[in-house]
């Protein structure tokens, strides 16, 4: 099967956030895809957690050997991106596992060279762990975000 999207991920000292971003990736099931992160010599331990999860995220890691910037780091996994579209993910942010059928059906119907999605800013989040529960806490103050 054709890689049809490459979710790329450059990412530096996001430890706290960045295995949520991976899980809300992993859970689009109907599109062939990769995911690709490149550490910018991260100092919180982000590298190192990403180790642990190659083992259940099937995911390439590149580490960058000096600390250079995101736009190098981007650049970088430009280069070793397959799919036919790339989708550069913050690694602090959580994509909904419909997005990437929807955008790619979009994309090839219009033969669209970009697409910008909505996004949803929720503000300052707080999580806590209450009876094995993960407890999600969102500012009140949502807000969407339309692209015209």
């Amino acid at each position: 099967m054709s890689v049809k999207i490459s979710f790329l991920l450059p990412v530096y000292n996001v430890k706290e956030y960045v295995e949520w971003c991976l899980k809300s990736i992993f859970a689009t099931t109907d599109i062939d895809f990769e995911v690709i992160c490149c550490d910018d010599c991260s100092t919180d331990g982000t590298y190192e957690l990403l180790i642990e999860l190659q083992n259940k995220y099937n995911f390439s890691l590149l580490r960058n050997e000096k600390n250079s910037g995101v736009s190098y780091t981007r650049n970088r996994l430009l280069g070793t991106a397959k799919g036919k579209y790339v989708w550069f993910v913050d690694p602090d942010d959580m994509i909904n596992a419909a997005s990437p059928r929807l955008f790619y059906n979009i994309a090839e119907k219009e033969r669209s060279n970009w697409i910008i999605g909505n996004n949803i800013n929720i503000g300052p989040v707080s999580t806590k762990f209450e009876g094995g529960q993960l407890i999600i806490s969102l500012a009140m103050n949502c807000s969407i975000i339309p692209v015209l």
